[in-house]
């Protein structure tokens, strides 16, 4: 009890000399202060909703730099020069900050480079890091890329806000950040290779652990890749030393080292899931294995072997980090174990392909381009049960957050495993059905449920309807109008069913090209439609009119729709215009404004042949499903969107969206949301600000 109680002390005494030294490094000084700093880039910028964030080490202290814009290309280790002024950060982001010792944000008028970099040790891992990143991201697209660089550095700046959501969703989170898991096929991968030079033991070993160095401070170092690399040098040195190796005292001094750096990491999430996952694996794995062994018994071949160690780690670690899911973020995602048990598979041999593509990437990027293909299969796997995995109803709400969900939920998570130990045939049950359901959602596919519109908010759908344009507009006082019902066989039908309608108080007809047009007649039969509108009609859509009862109004330029909130104004065509031989020419330009966010829908009137200035816009739909378009670039630098919507069939005979509109897109800094790709995008806009949902 003496030597307890004094080690106690002793670390109090320690954690509290080592937080004065973390809060002594912290840029301090007035809010509201004008200031000029200039330091190095500690971590890849990070987009925010109004700009960029910057983690930047100066002569005066560690600092958060936000800006607006700041110089293409600026990544970690570059030496920049800001002016702005001082501020306190706002309270969500304050705890994020304090754990890695800042207290201050310049809020930046101007960011600049400046020649040189950082030197040293620190200066090596940059370099390394950025080739690890060339390599990861060479001969791929941008979204698998992006997650390339996410498994294997940690690195999720890159990653559409919405897939970030989708992982964490579906309870595939951890794999964007480098962890135990990491340290793990990192030395798996190793090991085989090592042994194949004709090293010895030891001398293995020793590779092994310069590995585990060397990729710790390359992927950030933050606090879970501390324990994992703690965790893995003490393993390896108990090996090397031929001593039993005591998994306990091995994670105690994770804890204990982890903590003597930063005592602070106690209270991040990652830090505390990280442990969780780790205790839960270290306790439970193996009686789970032997349970599931009951039922499915293992082959001398070892791949049935490796399959029940991987449902038994999986197993334990999703339910041991639930209390703690459920504390941090207010709800727990109800497919962590189905998503975490079909992606299994594919997770090591992606995780490998990376890591092998990153360390070839140090010699030649080119090296790495015949991994990256293979990998990018498996990523875009991984993705897309993300996305199935994550959507609509993936989460359960908790009511509220508090300490109360860790003293009911840790009692109950180990009473769950115990049971399910206890019971073999009811565990085998439970994994079967956590892996059949997902996997049945993958294969068949099917439409998620689409939310109502928040209190006072509006929700703008692009429906993924094939070859076509539908999209659904809906208010939050019961408002909704249907604007193009897509091509013949779309589904429109279900898409609109899929947000819960029985009836639309419009239909809108921008023009009457089929892909436009097409699904009238089934939203006719299918919803009870007040009104629809329309800038010319034929004797079909008349006749379908007439027959339905529904109302029939033209409109033109000037023209409006009042929603609550906000306002659907008709911009284009001018009223008088003539008949066209342009249809397309012809097409109702909508302009949606709500709660201060301005959409536009453009049907197929391109830029170039419709002459409009709309001013600044938030959303811009692309005209005929992104098309060429000569005057696209003229009209992004005018209107600015941050998001790009497309319309288009997957592997559509029209080659839509042509490659020069997403260079447009891509040159402006637009984000790019497709149907083909991305499934229904949903536009919901509330009073906390503009955000964008997808999935099928």
């Amino acid at each position: 009890m003496l030597l307890a109680l004094t080690a106690a002390v002793c670390g109090l005494i320690l954690g509290n000399a080592r937080l004065e030294q973390l809060r002594a490094g912290a840029l301090t000084g007035r809010d509201g202060s004008r200031i000029e700093l200039v330091g190095f880039v500690t971590s890849p910028p990070r987009k925010s909703d109004d700009g960029w964030r910057l983690f930047v080490e100066t002569d005066r202290g560690r600092v958060v730099v936000e800006a607006r814009t700041i110089p293409p290309g600026t990544s970690t280790g570059d030496r920049i020069s800001t002016t702005g002024e001082l501020r306190a950060p706002a309270a969500w982001l304050a705890g994020q900050l304090e754990v890695r010792g800042i207290s201050r944000v310049v809020e930046a008028e101007t960011v600049s480079s400046l020649p040189g970099r950082r030197g040293g040790p620190a200066g090596l891992m940059d370099l390394i890091r950025e080739r690890a990143e060339r390599a990861l991201g060479f001969g791929i697209d941008e979204p698998e890329s992006a997650l390339a660089r996410g498994f294997v550095l940690g690195q999720d700046q890159a990653i559409e806000p919405e897939v970030v959501e989708d992982f964490r969703a579906s309870g595939l989170a951890h794999l964007l950040a480098v962890s135990g898991q990491n340290i793990l096929l990192l030395s798996i991968l190793a090991a085989p290779l090592l042994a194949a030079l004709g090293l010895p033991l030891k001398a293995r070993l020793i590779v092994v652990v310069g590995l585990i160095a060397l990729y710790v401070p390359v992927t950030g170092a933050g606090p879970s890749i501390q324990r994992a690399g703690i965790m893995g040098v003490a393993a390896i040195a108990a090996t090397a030393s031929a001593r039993p190796v005591m998994r306990s005292w091995i994670l105690a001094l994770a804890a204990a080292l982890t903590l003597a750096l930063n005592p602070l990491a106690l209270f991040d999430a990652g830090w505390q899931l990280s442990f969780a996952a780790v205790a839960g694996i270290m306790v439970f794995a193996r009686p789970i294995a032997v349970a599931i062994g009951e039922v499915l018994p293992r082959s001398d071949s070892g791949v049935t072997s490796a399959l029940v160690d991987g449902l038994a780690v999986t197993t334990a670690a999703s339910i041991a980090t639930l209390p703690l899911i459920a504390f941090h973020f207010e709800a727990v995602p109800a497919t962590t174990l189905g998503a975490n048990l079909v992606v299994m598979p594919a997770v090591a041999p992606s995780m490998w392909l990376g890591m092998t593509a990153a360390a070839l990437g140090q010699m030649h990027e080119y090296l790495a381009l015949p991994l990256n293909h293979l990998n990018a299969v498996l990523l875009a796997f991984i993705s897309e049960v993300a996305s199935i995995a994550g959507g609509e109803g993936a989460s359960v709400k908790t009511a509220g957050s508090g300490i109360g969900w860790l003293i009911i939920g840790i009692p109950l998570s180990i009473a769950a495993l115990k049971a399910l130990i206890r019971f073999p045939r009811a565990l085998v049950s439970v994994l079967i059905a956590a892996v059949v359901i997902p996997g049945l959602l993958l294969v068949q596919g099917g439409r998620r449920g689409l939310s109502a519109p928040s209190p006072g908010g509006v929700r703008v759908e692009m429906l993924d309807i094939g070859q076509g344009d539908a999209f659904l507009v809906r208010s939050s006082s019961g408002q909704s109008v249907l604007v193009d019902t897509g091509p013949p066989g779309g589904g429109v039908g279900d898409a609109v069913a899929s947000a819960g309608l029985e009836r639309l108080d419009g239909v809108l007809l921008t023009h009457l090209d089929l892909d436009h047009i097409g699904g009238f007649g089934e939203v006719l039969d299918r919803f009870e439609v007040e009104t629809v509108f329309f800038e010319e009609q034929d004797e079909a859509i008349r006749s379908a009119i007439a027959r339905e009862g529904a109302a029939g109004r033209r409109l033109a330029a000037g023209d409006g729709l009042d929603l609550d909130p906000g306002r659907m104004t008709v911009l284009s065509p001018l009223p008088g215009v003539g008949p066209s031989t342009d249809r397309n020419a012809r097409s109702l330009v909508i302009l949606l404004e709500a709660l201060g966010h301005r959409i536009l829908l453009t049907g197929d009137a391109e830029s170039e042949a419709v002459s409009i200035r709309p001013g600044p816009l938030d959303v811009l739909k692309l005209a005929h499903h992104g098309s060429r378009d000569e005057g696209l670039e003229d009209f992004l630098a005018t209107t600015a969107p941050r998001v790009g919507l497309i319309s288009a069939g997957r592997d559509n005979r029209y080659g839509h969206p042509d490659p020069s509109t997403l260079r447009a897109l891509s040159d402006a800094g637009v984000r790019i949301y497709r149907t083909d790709l991305d499934g229904t995008v949903s536009i919901v806009i509330s009073k906390r600000g503009l955000s964008v949902e997808k999935g099928r």
